[in-house]
C-alpha cells in the first residue's frame, strides 16, 4: 500500500508502510490514499496479483495517535462490463486486387472489463506471480453475448492488448 502523507502543511510525502493482517501503522496526520496490491491464492495454487490506484486522490483524511482509522480500498471488487458490437473493413493477404480495394466487412465486438474497489480505486489487469518471481498473463476468459430475449449471438475467448 501506498499513502501520500502531509508532512507539513501543502506538502506530501509518499510512505509504503507495512501492512500486517489489514492494519498498517503510520504517523498522526492527514493521508490520501495512492495505491494498493492485492495478492490472492487461485483455486490451483497460483498467486494472481493486482495492483489498484486512484486516478484523482480523495480528500484527505486524519489518523489520530492511538486511534483506528479505516481505509476504504479493495475488496469487494467490482467488475464493470461493455460490450459494443461494430462493423471492421479487413483486406484479404491473398493480395486479391478486389479485397485490396474493396475489403471484406467482419461484425466485432468489442468488450472492456474495469475492475473496481471498494474505495473507487481501479485495478490492474491480473497477473500470475510464480515462485522464481516471474509474472505471466492468466488464460484469458470467456464470453457469451446475449440480446435482450437470452438469444445467443456471439461468443469467444477474451484477449488482453
Amino acid at each position: 500500500m501506498k499513502l501520500a502523507w502531509e508532512s507539513t502543511p501543502g506538502e506530501w510525502v509518499l510512505l509504503q508502510p507495512d501492512v500486517v493482517k489489514g492494519k498498517a501503522s503510520v504517523p498522526p496526520g492527514n493521508y490520501r490514499f495512492y495505491s494498493v496490491g492485492l495478492k490472492a491464492r487461485t483455486s490451483s495454487g497460483e498467486n494472481l496479483v493486482m495492483s489498484g490506484t486512484k486516478g484523482v486522490p480523495d480528500s484527505a483524511f486524519k489518523a489520530v495517535a492511538g486511534q483506528s482509522t479505516a481505509l476504504n480500498c479493495g475488496s469487494p471488487l467490482k467488475l464493470g462490463l461493455t460490450c459494443e458490437t461494430s462493423r471492421t473493413v479487413t483486406t484479404s493477404t491473398l493480395g486479391s486486387i478486389v479485397s485490396a480495394i474493396l475489403g471484406s466487412s467482419a461484425a466485432t465486438q468489442n468488450i472492456q472489463a474495469t475492475i473496481l474497489g471498494a474505495g473507487g480505486e481501479t485495478y490492474s489487469r491480473p497477473y500470475l506471480f510464480s515462485d522464481k518471481g516471474v509474472l505471466r498473463l492468466p488464460d484469458g476468459p470467456t464470453f457469451t453475448v446475449l440480446n435482450a430475449d437470452g438469444k445467443q449471438v456471439d461468443s469467444g475467448k477474451m484477449e488482453f492488448g
